[in-house]
């Protein structure tokens, strides 16, 4: 079975194109090397043209009562362009992240369909995906020696 993973990573596509059994879409654009992904107008027409079935995507910081957030103001549109023609959005986080605030507002906590995060998730917070018929992975951390 195979898979198609269209993504503007530089650092997923170098991690991903050494299985054969993923089929790899590198959206164009301008290269950003703080980000290691490409933006810009050729990102966003490409990402706006393409439906898939899952989105995966991280984030800058999380806001009890608002959503997920971003500080870069490219990331969030593709984000945004994005979800608009996915089946199921997920978003990808560690537990750190819900203690930040970001500057622009990537996704409402009830447009997301799965949180992958781990098992340190404040509990308010969990509270919150749950009301919003999010469904949560938790997945354990390792205690530190």
């Amino acid at each position: 079975m195979s898979i198609t993973v269209v993504t503007n990573s530089i650092i997923v596509f170098n991690e991903l194109k050494r299985y054969s059994n993923i089929d790899l879409v590198l959206l164009g654009g301008i290269y950003q090397e703080a980000e290691g992904e490409l933006f810009g107008e050729v990102t966003l027409d490409a990402v706006s043209k393409i439906k898939t079935d899952y989105m995966f995507f991280g984030t800058s910081g999380y806001q009890l009562g608002v959503g997920f957030q971003t500080n870069d103001e490219e990331s969030q549109e593709v984000y945004r362009r994005g979800m608009i023609n996915t089946k199921e959005k997920i978003v990808l986080v560690d537990s750190t992240k819900f203690s930040i605030d970001g500057k622009l507002l990537t996704a409402e906590t009830a447009e997301i369909d799965y949180l992958i995060t781990d098992n340190r998730i404040p509990e308010a917070v969990h509270r919150e995906f749950i009301s919003k018929d999010v469904k949560v992975l938790l997945v354990g951390v390792a205690k530190s020696l």
